[in-house]
């Protein structure tokens, strides 16, 4: 089963300052220990291997031990933030619980947006000749419902002679687009929930020194920084559409009208804040400003660079950079630029496509395209350091507003709280200019 959540990382809460190699070397099997412990917990909660009440009993054992062991350890990371963590995994797991179902063949399968508007509205659905619709005058009389929704990422794009994605649809990859459910950078970024509305994380600054081989009893290397704390608060994105009530009784359609006039638009927007927000106004403050530019020298393409070259150039700089300590897995660019780099030909009418099965540029760099981007310009990055972090989830609220009941109509409301933020030490993973400032820096003199 393909999870929603990413897998949680307590390493981030242990405090290793000043600690001897061997102390930080338990701390580190500590984390690998409950990172372990919690995806187990996670398994067997999905898989009703165990109930609600015995997960719940197993997170209070984890945080009782922890504060146990932050009394007899030096060092050891502020409790609260890691029991915080706790309940945030606690609450996410249920959640997606509620959004789960077992197959009779035993399998682990997420319920369609449909089902889970009709597990919202229980109690005031009927089904008549196979269509469940919602008593609308019972949910009136109730004031409406709200609820949480869990939005499994689009499935993967097959050929024209492939198995069909979701729906029956089958999507040429040559020419289409996957159908949009959310914002595309969740399926490539670091992913997580949080239980607070912003983040308090440490950044390295002045980083010196490096691993190195060591003689028998010889010396061994250090490695110094500066330790910055960095606030990060989240900020909301939301939007409300009308809908008839003959809609409402149509789950089916209503399910269809929810994805197109709220989730993807929500996405879309989410996606955009995530790289130019501004941090005014309940926005959040986008990681595009932060994001180094095309630096790296010593590539020199002599005839008619293009968007392609420029594109392996700036990979070449983030894997050179960070000695190969990242890989970049997506670059963010406008469609129009897509298409264009798509439809190049050479001096005989050629195509120029050096594009791998999925849209893969470079084996692992896989294309986003986002209208957001501007024209002309791109972020590429190993997009595992980009932290998203979800305050609130996605959440649905069905109910009527001035003078809705006189028009038929229902107002459909969906919002979240969330934040981003890439960790300063992590800016090398990143390149963000132009095609055009590439390629000129490219171009081999005459």
């Amino acid at each position: 089963m393909e999870k929603e959540v990413k897998k949680v990382e307590f390493k981030d809460f242990l405090d290793t300052k000043g600690l001897s190699e061997d102390e930080s070397k338990v701390f580190e099997v500590f984390s690998k220990g409950l990172d372990d412990y919690m995806e187990a917990l996670f398994d067997q909660f999905v898989k009703d291997e165990i109930d609600s009440k015995s997960m719940k009993e197993s997170i209070e054992n984890t945080t009782k031990a922890i504060d146990e062991l932050k009394n007899e350890v030096k060092g050891f990371a502020d409790s609260k933030s890691i029991n915080e963590r706790l309940k945030s995994f606690e609450e996410t797991i249920v959640r997606i619980k509620a959004a789960t179902e077992k197959t009779k063949g035993g399998d682990i399968r997420f319920k369609s947006l449909g089902e889970q508007i009709a597990d919202a509205c229980k109690g005031f659905v009927t089904e008549i000749n196979g269509v469940k619709t919602i008593d609308v005058e019972a949910l009136k009389k109730k004031g409406g419902v709200k609820f949480d929704v869990v939005v499994k990422s689009s499935a993967p794009v097959m050929t024209a002679g492939g198995s069909p994605v979701a729906g029956g649809i089958i999507i040429d990859d040559q020419i289409s687009v996957a159908p949009r459910k959310r914002a595309s950078i969740r399926d490539v970024a670091n992913v997580a929930s949080i239980s607070t509305p912003s983040v308090v994380y440490a950044e390295l600054k002045d980083v010196t020194g490096d691993a190195a081989w060591v003689p028998e009893g010889g010396l061994k290397p250090s490695m110094t920084a500066s330790v910055e704390t960095v606030t990060v608060s989240a900020g909301k994105v939301a939007l409300t559409a009308k809908v008839t009530t003959e809609v409402l009784q149509d789950i089916p359609q209503l399910e269809r009208e929810i994805e197109a006039e709220i989730i993807n638009k929500i996405g879309l927007k989410e996606e955009d804040g995530i790289f130019n927000g501004t941090g005014s106004g309940g926005q959040i403050k986008g990681v595009g400003d932060s994001i180094p530019a095309f630096s790296l020298t010593g590539i020199e393409v002599s005839k008619s660079p293009n968007m392609y070259d420029a594109i392996v150039a700036a990979y070449t700089q983030i894997v050179s950079v960070s000695n190969m300590a990242y890989s970049p897995n997506a670059i963010r660019m406008n469609p129009v630029d897509y298409a264009n780099m798509q439809l190049t030909k050479n001096d005989n009418g050629d195509y120029i496509r050096p594009f791998k099965i999925g849209d893969e540029l470079i084996t692992g760099l896989r294309v986003i395209q986002d209208p957001n981007e501007k024209l002309g310009s791109f972020q590429m990055g190993d997009f595992r350091y980009l932290f998203i972090r979800d305050y609130v989830v996605l959440s649905m609220s069905i109910g009527w507003e001035n003078d809705d009941f006189t028009k038929n109509l229902v107002t459909i409301l969906g919002e979240k709280r969330m934040l981003a933020y890439i960790k300063s030490q992590y800016k090398t993973a990143f390149v963000s200019d132009t095609f055009k400032n590439v390629i000129t820096a490219i171009t081999k003199s005459a």
